[in-house]
């Protein structure tokens, strides 16, 4: 069960060029959507709780791209600035508290067994 997993795809894609690529296959966790995630952009999953996303991001420097290297992240956020601002500032008047959740319990456990799930499902489309 990980916190991330890194993949590599074979040709180079910006975001919305592998959001397009990968947004008609039938995850096991869902629908993917595209989110802003402070300046970067994200392709995210439906949320397991407050606390617990799987998204997948560049693992590179740089918002545009295109991009070869990849991560899929399990974070302890809903996907959007909003959402992002919201948590930060829970987690700041709980200093830190409210974070730790993202940590504990099934739901955390559910979300990083997400992230080995959604590699394996990514690997396989052999991008």
């Amino acid at each position: 069960m990980s916190l991330y997993v890194n993949f590599t795809t074979r040709k180079p894609y910006t975001i919305a060029e592998l959001f397009e690529t990968i947004k008609d296959y039938n995850f096991s966790m869902g629908k993917p959507y595209m989110a802003k995630q402070g300046l970067y952009d994200v392709i995210a999953f439906p949320e397991v709780d407050e606390f617990n996303q799987v998204v997948i991001a560049a693992n590179e420097f740089g918002n545009t791209g295109p991009f070869q290297k990849w991560v899929i992240i399990k974070q302890s956020h809903k996907a959007g600035l909003g959402n992002m601002a919201k948590n930060g500032i829970l987690d700041m008047a709980t200093s830190g508290i409210t974070g730790t959740f993202s940590l504990l319990g099934k739901n955390a456990h559910d979300a990083r067994k997400m992230v080995d799930k959604l590699a394996e499902e990514i690997k396989s489309l052999n991008l």
